[in-house]
């Protein structure tokens, strides 16, 4: 029983009749003396027998044959490297169910390379880092971005390279079978609308494991839709809409009735600002039109994606996601000055000059010296969200993301649950566009209807304006213009002098 390795301590040698006390000391032992020999092994065939293990094959790394399918150059380590061992744990005479070595071809067609096992083996995840992403991409739904720094932090001694980090998210996603099934059902309706009407626009995106990682498509009806409404649009991400924890990303604009129009769907494999710009792109190339004004969560991906892609549009901030931010960072540092803190911040937020909000937010970090680091990262971006630079821009009076935020609750309440298929999801938000179409032919046949409508109690006073508005206005826009004539009854003003200096 010499040949018996029960340690690693004998890595040097191989040859025929070497014996192992159990597969896992055969695969320890292989893995480092392969290491040591400058290359790395797989496991390739096996045989088993009522659920032992009775002969396994292991291959060189750079073993196996490639055949290209395509006239595009490629790149693989399948070199048909001809080096492999045979393994065998006989059911006859071995009591003990020893492994022994019954081949080795130790031939090889390429160059041995020491310290490049090292390096591979160095960079490995070790299985510890291979749980927590596990986790951190089934359960806490982070992407590539998120997921590194939380690595990184943990395992400071440890090198991290994206290429290896992308791979390991992977191998959590749902498989690529069940995936691509889906995916490939999903992609053949999506082919049959565009053979059918050459309008269609379906865009998708693919990993090196052939698996979706982006789809973006836009009926006709949509394509149209942003030519005419892409002025003002709105841009979020929401999750838990499918079974594979893709992002399901929206554009939401707004018509002449001031409705809820949406213009843009896409799945994204996360929300980096690579699948951001990749989608923002393909609009771009479908469209060949900029909007005017993209309204977003304050996602510095999507801020980056913008710059990027359209970059002859202007970024304008959520409220109501700035002031999430503002909840998040300083309630608990200000304490019981946060309220009138907030109070303050929205009177600076909201001043109609330049000067004048740059004062105030001077005095904002004066008088909370505990928020002044916060507000110094948040004054770098002031540009997006005060009022003084935002007001010159058209919005539809839209300051919030609340428009898109709507319909992706409509979307979470016709799939009832999270566990959805794309065929599926995509099912219903066809079901919400044919509900859009819908209203928005009532509205037309509503607006067809002769009819007397009262009169506003201040149509007396600006007679000759309401009759130019109605010329020119939908109902829907001309209702708010007289509102805002009802309300300038109640103006008061106030003459102030300015003084102005040389």
């Amino acid at each position: 029983m010499n040949n018996i390795d029960s340690s690693t301590s004998s890595t040097t040698s191989l040859f025929v009749g070497k014996v192992f006390t159990s597969w896992d000391l055969c695969d320890s032992f292989l893995k480092g003396w392969s290491k040591n020999n400058g290359f790395g092994i797989i496991k390739d065939r096996v045989t088993k027998e009522g659920g032992s293990i009775r002969k396994r094959t292991y291959i060189c790394e750079y073993g196996k044959k490639y055949t290209s399918k395509s006239n595009k150059d490629t790149s693989t380590k399948k070199l048909s490297c001809p080096w492999h061992l045979n393994a065998s744990c006989p059911k006859g005479n071995n009591p003990d169910s020893l492994i022994h070595i019954t081949t080795v071809v130790d031939e090889h067609n390429h160059e041995l390379n020491i310290e490049g096992a090292a390096f591979k083996e160095e960079k490995r995840f070790s299985d510890e880092m291979m749980e927590d992403v596990q986790f951190l991409t089934n359960n806490c739904k982070m992407g590539a971005t998120a997921q590194r720094r939380y690595l990184e932090a943990k395992y400071p001694s440890h090198p991290i390279y994206s290429k290896d980090l992308y791979i390991a998210i992977q191998s959590f996603r749902p498989t690529a079978k069940s995936l691509s099934n889906d995916a490939a059902k999903m992609s053949n309706w999506l082919d049959e609308q565009k053979e059918r009407d050459s309008r269609w626009v379906v865009a998708r995106g693919w990993d090196e494991d052939n698996t979706l990682t982006h789809l973006m498509w836009m009926t006709p009806a949509q394509v149209e839709s942003w030519i005419l409404y892409s002025d003002c649009v709105i841009n979020d991400v929401t999750h838990k809409t499918n079974r594979y924890g893709m992002a399901l990303s929206l554009f939401v604009g707004f018509n002449r009735d001031m409705q809820n129009v949406l213009l843009v769907q896409a799945l994204l494999i996360d929300e980096s600002k690579e699948s951001h710009s990749w989608l923002f792109k393909q609009v771009l190339e479908a469209t060949g039109i900029h909007p005017t004004v993209i309204l977003t969560d304050s996602d510095p991906a999507v801020d980056a994606a913008v710059r990027e892609v359209f970059r002859n549009t202007y970024p304008i901030h959520c409220a109501f996601h700035i002031t999430q931010n503002l909840h998040k960072n300083l309630r608990k540092p200000l304490g019981d000055q946060y309220e009138k803190f907030i109070q303050n911040f929205y009177h600076c937020r909201n001043s109609l000059v330049q000067s004048t909000f740059s004062n105030r937010f001077s005095k904002l970090m004066e008088d909370y010296p505990q928020s002044r680091r916060y507000l110094e990262g948040l004054y770098e971006s002031k540009e997006y969200w005060s009022h003084s630079y935002t007001s010159f821009k058209f919005t539809g009076g839209m300051i919030a993301s609340s428009r898109v935020e709507s319909v992706n609750s409509c979307i979470k309440r016709m799939l009832f649950n999270s566990d959805v298929s794309l065929c599926g999801l995509m099912d219903e938000i066809h079901k919400l566009l044919d509900e859009q179409d819908k209203n928005n032919r009532y509205q037309y046949w509503k607006l067809a209807i002769p009819s007397v409508k009262n009169q506003e109690k201040t149509n007396f006073l600006f007679t000759e304006v309401d009759k130019c508005c109605q010329n020119f206005l939908t109902p829907a826009v001309l209702k708010l213009q007289r509102d805002e004539i009802n309300q300038s009854l109640y103006y008061s003003a106030n003459l102030v002098e300015l003084g102005y200096s040389n």
